[in-house]
């Protein structure tokens, strides 16, 4: 059996591993100015999968409602500002894209924080080849590209995490950091996104990790 070697002789993603393990990988620290007032870290994504957007907004969009989308439907998040009635939304899907199976449409946002400017639309078009419009071309308002995301029971299951580290090495390239913890962090989760932090353009070893913890499929 392989002897684990001593710490100080990890590398820095095994050291991430050992650490989230037990969980003990530092959090990033509060940031305050001179005169005590919280900083704002700049942030850059640096590694994301395509399909990121869809888990979250789906998640989200469940969470809300606390309860199981419809199956075969899209979701649209828009923004609430644009329209003097969110059912006037509705008419928009229809002009820009074609009409709704039944009419309907089930406004998700609604259930949530009502002071958050954001408008969240599941619904289902009259066929599928406009559900897949709504997924691949989306439509223009306003300036805005809106593409729908698909909402189907596959994608109901999503347990996304976002883990915060620190102290991570400084001295390494973009790609080394996504590397490192893309092969550190896939004990717990696939990585869909790794965010980097700087502080006034200086990165001080502090990142963002979103995991998908759905167990993996062989």
């Amino acid at each position: 059996m392989a002897e684990t070697p001593p710490e100080d002789q990890l590398s820095w993603s095994a050291v991430v591993t050992k650490g989230r393990t037990n969980a003990t990988v530092p959090r990033m620290l509060t940031r305050k100015s001179p005169l005590g007032q919280k900083e704002r870290l700049e942030h850059s994504i640096i590694f994301e999968t395509p399909d990121i957007q869809q888990k979250w907004l789906t998640q989200r969009a469940a969470a809300i409602i606390q309860n199981s989308l419809h199956p075969d439907t899209v979701l649209f998040e828009l923004r609430a500002n644009d329209f003097e009635h969110y059912t006037d939304a509705y008419r928009l899907l229809i002009e820009k894209i074609g009409p709704l199976k039944g009419n309907g449409a089930r406004p998700i946002s609604r259930f949530g924080n009502a002071l958050k400017p954001e408008l969240i639309i599941e619904t289902k078009f009259e066929t599928p080849e406009l559900n897949k419009k709504a997924v691949t071309e989306g439509f223009q308002h306003k300036g805005v590209l809106y593409k729908a995301v698909p909402a189907g029971s596959k994608t109901e299951g999503n347990r996304l995490q976002t883990v915060t580290l620190s102290q991570l090495p400084y001295d390494i390239s973009d790609e080394e950091i996504v590397n490192g913890l893309r092969n550190s962090m896939r004990y717990f989760g696939k990585v869909l996104r790794v965010t980097k932090f700087t502080d006034h353009g200086w990165f001080e070893g502090e990142a963002k990790v979103s995991l998908d913890t759905n167990p993996v499929e062989d």
